[in-house]
């Protein structure tokens, strides 16, 4: 996923590579390990979340920049199929 990202921000003229965003992945689950997140407040008070606005934004622009991101695609779908089966 970080990879993807790393390779979408990089068309649209961004210097990152995939470990630079892994790395920052990394920091701000460090960073924000105490906190109860947003998306997770979402979760528990069983409201749609917005992981799905953020990875639909990513395909998107990945598609209209020719930048493949197969894993992100999948999980669009996952999160897609879950929406219509709940």
């Amino acid at each position: 996923l970080c990879a993807e990202l790393a390779a979408v921000s990089r068309a649209r003229g961004q210097a990152l590579d995939d470990e630079q965003v892994f790395q920052w992945a990394l920091a701000v689950i460090e960073q924000t390990a105490a906190n109860q997140s947003s998306m997770l407040q979402d979760v528990l008070l069983e409201r749609e979340t917005e992981i799905r606005f953020i990875t639909g934004y990513l395909v998107a622009e990945a598609r209209r920049l020719g930048v493949a991101c197969p894993r992100n695609e999948r999980l669009l779908a996952q999160l897609d199929s879950d929406r219509v089966s709940n």
